[in-house]
């Protein structure tokens, strides 16, 4: 970031002379690329030439923040210093992974957008999210390429959120909770530790991983609608539960049907509807 300051010349100097020197400004607040100027790997680091961001410094609705391959040096560890707020956050590295919160964080990412928040993961590279992340609105998380995302903090959702992993890497969400719905698009593949939710449609594969203790409770998922892809007998998309319990409350007769036929077809068919893959 540099100043010109213009003066015209006199007799003996008919040019124009610009004085160039660095600017005190922080980032005005907005969309910005993640550049680590200072080197002391803070998102909030925003006070002058030795910035941390380029163009702008996300911190508000509908703000994205970018971290790709032009940071000074390469790509590693964010430190939050303070819950942050964002509407977008892309990923997007080649080889070189981020990781986003110091690893225990409770310092919140919060995605807030006045359409449609997301997390996009693109490139080659894996890439960590430490912190608990909270989904204000409306939400996309895709992963695309051979990138990898693993969202150690969670997902909070009380709102719609989307997933999409069209990549030959890995999306783990970690433990989805709130009371919102949650929608996997199909042709997709996506790990969580548990989901509690109103409403899961599952059109193509989730697997809940697999704990050392089979039916924990923190690895026990509450769903109140489950949607399975396909119909009775010819399901296409799969929920694979590992060794943990599901839990639908309130289910009549008509779902209790459904999900034993989901299960049968899991179990005894194609392992598609609701399976196991620790079963013996």
């Amino acid at each position: 970031n540099l100043y010109g300051t213009a003066s015209t010349g006199g007799a003996n100097n008919d040019g124009t002379v610009f004085e160039l020197s660095p600017t005190d400004a922080p980032e005005p607040a907005g969309s910005g690329t993640w550049q680590n100027g200072s080197g002391d790997g803070k998102w909030t680091t925003n006070a002058g030439t030795n910035n941390n961001w380029m163009t702008g410094f996300p911190s508000g609705t509908g703000q994205v923040a970018t971290f790709d391959d032009t940071v000074i040096g390469t790509p590693g560890t964010v430190a939050l210093n303070g819950n942050q707020i964002v509407g977008g956050i892309i990923l997007n590295t080649a080889t070189h992974g981020y990781t986003l919160g110091l690893p225990g964080t409770t310092n919140t990412l919060t995605l807030l957008s006045s359409g449609t928040a997301s997390i996009t993961v693109a490139g080659g590279a894996s890439h960590t999210i430490n912190a608990p992340v909270i989904t204000v609105s409306g939400t996309t998380i895709s992963v695309s390429g051979t990138a990898s995302l693993n969202m150690v903090g969670g997902i909070s959702n009380n709102n719609l959120l989307i997933l999409s992993n069209s990549s030959t890497g890995s999306l783990n969400l970690g433990a989805v909770t709130g009371t919102g719905s949650t929608v996997l698009a199909a042709s997709s593949l996506v790990y969580a530790s548990s989901i509690t939710q109103s409403s899961l449609v599952v059109v193509g594969l989730l697997h809940i991983n697999s704990t050392g203790t089979p039916n924990a409770s923190n690895s026990t998922s509450v769903v109140h609608s489950l949607t399975i892809a396909g119909s009775s007998g010819a399901w296409t998309g799969q929920l694979d539960l590992g060794n943990n319990s599901l839990v639908i409350p309130g289910g009549g007769s008509t779902v209790r049907d459904t999900v034993a036929n989901e299960i049968r077809q899991g179990m005894f068919g194609n392992h598609l509807g609701i399976t196991s893959s620790t079963a013996p």
